[in-house]
């Protein structure tokens, strides 16, 4: 994982971060070889708390990478979001099953992970495809009238359906978390 702040972003500079046309004063990097759905969740976790700064973001849904540009006229607020960031993603690599949640996803989860505007959508990441077709098989076959869809996709499932539907699987997922 690479992290880089630039406070100051230059002339020279401001072509190749992709800033033309952009007033912000600095940015803020975060590139990550291989995309993970909770890179997603934490994004949009502590992007949407600030309507002023501005992101862009390349994730590659099909095991490309994951890479985050933020812009902002504050380099330090860029900075700790960086810091904050870096760190949520080091702590979730170290567990073996990964499960996300989203009662009410934004319209960075509903671009990326493809749901629906009246989908509420949980993310099993087992480290492997079949790994997570069989966690989620374990929790729906448990709640057969949930009336929840399952999507596999290339390492992980995505469980979607109404906030109500899924509210009544969350303890089901947290107990696969806590593996």
């Amino acid at each position: 994982m690479d992290a880089w702040l630039f406070p100051v972003i230059s002339s020279r500079l401001r072509g190749v971060l992709g800033t033309a046309g952009r007033s912000c004063s600095s940015a803020g990097i975060l590139s990550v070889p291989v995309c993970h759905p909770g890179q997603l969740f934490a994004a949009e976790e502590l992007l949407g708390s600030d309507p002023a700064l501005e992101a862009d973001i390349q994730w590659g849904a099909s095991g490309g990478s994951f890479e985050l540009r933020l812009f902002s006229n504050d380099s330090a607020k860029l900075d700790r979001l960086l810091t904050e960031l870096t760190g949520i993603l080091q702590r979730d690599s170290v567990r073996r099953v990964r499960v996300y949640t989203s009662l009410q996803p934004g319209p960075l989860l509903r671009r990326h992970l493809a749901a629906g505007q009246q989908e509420a959508i949980a993310v099993i990441d087992a480290a492997s495809r079949w790994s997570s077709i069989g966690l989620a098989e374990q929790l729906l076959g448990g709640c057969p009238d949930a009336g929840l869809s399952l999507r596999a996709e290339r390492s992980y499932c995505i469980i979607s359906g109404t906030s109500a539907q899924l509210a009544s699987v969350l303890p089901g997922l947290t107990r696969f978390a806590d593996q």
